[in-house]
Protein backbone atom coordinates (compact mmCIF):
# COMPACT_ATOMS: atom_id res chain seq x y z
CA UNK A 1 0.00 0.00 0.00
CA UNK A 2 1.33 3.42 -0.92
CA UNK A 3 0.96 6.22 1.57
CA UNK A 4 1.10 9.94 0.98
CA UNK A 5 1.37 11.97 4.14
CA UNK A 6 0.65 15.72 4.24
CA UNK A 7 1.40 17.97 7.19
CA UNK A 8 -0.38 21.30 7.00
CA UNK A 9 1.49 23.05 9.79
CA UNK A 10 -0.21 26.24 10.94
CA UNK A 11 -2.86 26.18 8.24
CA UNK A 12 -5.94 26.34 10.44
CA UNK A 13 -5.22 29.64 12.23
CA UNK A 14 -7.43 30.88 15.07
CA UNK A 15 -11.19 30.74 14.42
CA UNK A 16 -12.97 34.04 14.82
CA UNK A 17 -15.85 33.80 12.40
CA UNK A 18 -14.19 31.49 9.90
CA UNK A 19 -10.58 30.45 9.44
CA UNK A 20 -8.53 31.16 6.30
CA UNK A 21 -8.61 27.42 5.61
CA UNK A 22 -12.39 27.23 5.75
CA UNK A 23 -12.75 30.29 3.48
CA UNK A 24 -10.14 29.32 0.87
CA UNK A 25 -11.00 27.70 -2.44
CA UNK A 26 -9.04 24.48 -2.25
CA UNK A 27 -10.58 21.83 -4.53
CA UNK A 28 -7.49 19.60 -4.57
CA UNK A 29 -7.17 19.47 -0.79
CA UNK A 30 -10.93 18.91 -0.50
CA UNK A 31 -10.70 16.05 -3.02
CA UNK A 32 -7.84 14.38 -1.13
CA UNK A 33 -9.63 14.80 2.19
CA UNK A 34 -12.84 13.27 0.82
CA UNK A 35 -11.07 10.30 -0.79
CA UNK A 36 -8.52 9.61 1.93
CA UNK A 37 -8.28 9.44 5.68
CA UNK A 38 -8.12 12.65 7.65
CA UNK A 39 -6.68 12.53 11.15
CA UNK A 40 -5.71 14.84 13.94
CA UNK A 41 -2.60 13.70 15.80
CA UNK A 42 -1.77 14.85 19.29
CA UNK A 43 1.98 14.31 19.27
CA UNK A 44 2.84 16.23 22.43
CA UNK A 45 1.72 15.70 25.97
CA UNK A 46 0.45 18.78 27.79
CA UNK A 47 3.35 18.26 30.22
CA UNK A 48 5.76 18.93 27.33
CA UNK A 49 4.35 22.44 26.94
CA UNK A 50 5.70 25.31 28.98
CA UNK A 51 5.35 29.08 28.93
CA UNK A 52 8.11 29.44 26.34
CA UNK A 53 6.59 26.95 23.91
CA UNK A 54 2.90 27.52 24.62
CA UNK A 55 2.51 29.96 21.74
CA UNK A 56 4.37 27.79 19.25
CA UNK A 57 4.74 24.03 19.62
CA UNK A 58 4.30 22.92 16.01
CA UNK A 59 8.05 22.60 15.49
CA UNK A 60 8.18 20.20 18.44
CA UNK A 61 5.29 18.21 17.00
CA UNK A 62 7.01 18.05 13.60
CA UNK A 63 10.25 16.60 14.98
CA UNK A 64 8.25 14.26 17.22
CA UNK A 65 6.37 13.02 14.14
CA UNK A 66 9.73 12.11 12.59
CA UNK A 67 10.50 9.91 15.60
CA UNK A 68 12.77 12.20 17.59
CA UNK A 69 12.42 12.51 21.35
CA UNK A 70 11.87 16.23 21.99
CA UNK A 71 13.46 15.96 25.43
CA UNK A 72 16.59 14.36 24.00
CA UNK A 73 16.74 16.71 20.98
CA UNK A 74 15.42 20.10 22.18
CA UNK A 75 15.54 21.89 18.82
CA UNK A 76 14.42 25.46 18.34
CA UNK A 77 12.07 26.55 15.56
CA UNK A 78 14.66 28.53 13.57
CA UNK A 79 16.87 25.58 12.68
CA UNK A 80 13.90 23.77 11.18
CA UNK A 81 12.71 26.75 9.16
CA UNK A 82 16.13 27.77 7.84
Amino acid sequence: MKTLFFVFDGLADFPEDKTPLSEAKKPNIDFLANKGIVANLQLLKKSDWNEQTRASVSHLANISMLGYDIKKFPLKRGILEA
